[in-house]
């Protein structure tokens, strides 16, 4: 009988020794428990800061876009206005040179003027 009792109270030991590990274990794991919900918290915060990062990007990226159609407008109407130019620019080199044939021709007459009054003043010298 007093073996059984040996029996009983080794493996009431082993019980209890077996029940504290159980509940050290436990401590433990309400430990990593709560350090697992910081850590999920932790990354709410960042989730929640990634998406506001996501939404500015998504305006910033609207603004651009914006920008970008813009500044394309702004090409085709500096090429408008370039082929103006360049069409502007074959006129006035038109016009110059009708301006520098009328100038020549105005020259010559006022030359043949010239020789016809030197002419005229000779015959008039000699009279």
């Amino acid at each position: 009988m007093e073996e059984i009792l040996q029996q009983i109270l080794t493996e009431l030991r082993e019980l209890r020794q077996g029940q504290e590990e159980l509940r050290q274990g436990q401590k433990e794991l309400r430990g990593d428990v709560a350090a697992l919900q910081k850590g999920q918290e932790e990354l709410r915060g960042d989730v929640a800061a990634l998406q506001k990062g996501q939404e500015e990007l998504r305006g910033d990226v609207a603004a651009l876009q914006k920008g970008q159609e813009e500044l394309r407008a702004a090409v085709v109407t500096l090429q408008e206005a370039q082929i103006r130019l360049e069409k502007g620019q074959k006129r006035l080199e038109k016009g110059q040179k009708e301006i520098r044939k009328q100038l020549d021709a105005v020259w010559a007459d006022i030359k043949k003027l010239d020789d016809r009054l030197t002419a005229q003043e000779k015959l008039n010298l000699h009279r």
